[in-house]
């Protein structure tokens, strides 16, 4: 049956969380550690709600006949220009965990299909960097995204909390301290070396000096809160490698209601 896209309207919610309900099932079987609740079509609307809710957004739908087959949804970013912002550009397109859902025997070409109609939405806004956030044992989403040329930026992984079988418990030339407030300058020292890493081949990633006193504001905030854990490695007396955990700030239907960690070599 041929395969039609239009804009996505309020009138494809319902199709589109039982799509999303079904494609989170099917990433639950790559990933068992992902929440179970989203697999009901209730739980996962208000997830397509919030996407649909952010400013300077657009979706494309899949139709073949009335069904709906898929949807896409899009939204531009344009952070000030002090933010701090990670490894993301000045200006973007992104499209998040919850923003899409493809059936059928042909996912991969509706993807390709959604996001030629969406693209064009991103740069009638100047956004020529796009993003997308995909389940990372989805090969037929990740084959789909990688033909259209896109790549890996990074990886965010969940796990429970238990012994990890066989872990090499041998001791390491290195002394792990616990961080705080005082340790403000080790931690902007590790992530601007970090910063300056991705800076270059094959990364790109602009390094932005002026971004640096907005994320020197969030690192106070994490080390401020006692909730928070941060690990220092230190080798010889020098600052190596650092952890944080705290709250995750991602959206729930990626992982449990659990701490999120982030690193810095």
């Amino acid at each position: 049956m041929r395969t039609e896209t239009r804009p996505f309207t309020a009138q494809d919610l319902d199709a589109a969380a039982r799509l999303l309900a079904e494609r989170h099932h099917a990433d639950r079987r790559r990933t068992p550690a992902l929440p179970a609740r989203f697999e009901d079509p209730a739980a996962v609307r208000p997830q397509i709600d919030a996407a649909l809710a952010q400013p300077l957004t657009h979706g494309i739908a899949a139709t073949q006949g009335d069904a709906l087959v898929g949807f896409l949804i899009g939204s531009v970013s344009l952070p000030p220009p002090t933010s701090m912002g990670g490894f993301l550009a000045p200006r973007f397109g992104q499209i998040t965990y919850a923003g899409y859902a493809a059936a059928g025997p042909e996912p991969y070409e509706l993807y390709r299909r959604m996001y030629a109609a969406l693209a064009p939405f991103f740069l009638g806004y100047g956004a020529f960097t796009h993003n997308i956030e995909l389940n990372a044992g989805d090969e037929t989403a990740l084959k789909a995204w990688f033909s259209l040329g896109f790549g890996q930026m990074s990886t965010l992984a969940v796990r429970d909390t238990t012994t990890v079988d066989n872990a090499d418990t041998s001791p390491l030339p290195i002394e792990i301290r616990r961080g705080g407030p005082a340790d403000l300058e080790v931690v902007m020292k590790l992530a601007d070396d970090l910063a300056r890493h991705h800076s270059i081949a094959p990364g790109f990633v602009p390094y932005l000096p002026e971004t640096i006193p907005g994320f020197c504001e969030y690192q106070t905030k994490l080390l401020e809160t006692p909730a928070n854990a941060h690990w220092i490695a230190y080798q010889d007396g020098r600052a190596v490698d650092m952890q944080t955990f705290h709250e995750q700030d991602f959206a729930e239907l990626r992982g449990r209601s659990a701490p999120h960690t982030s690193s810095w070599a």
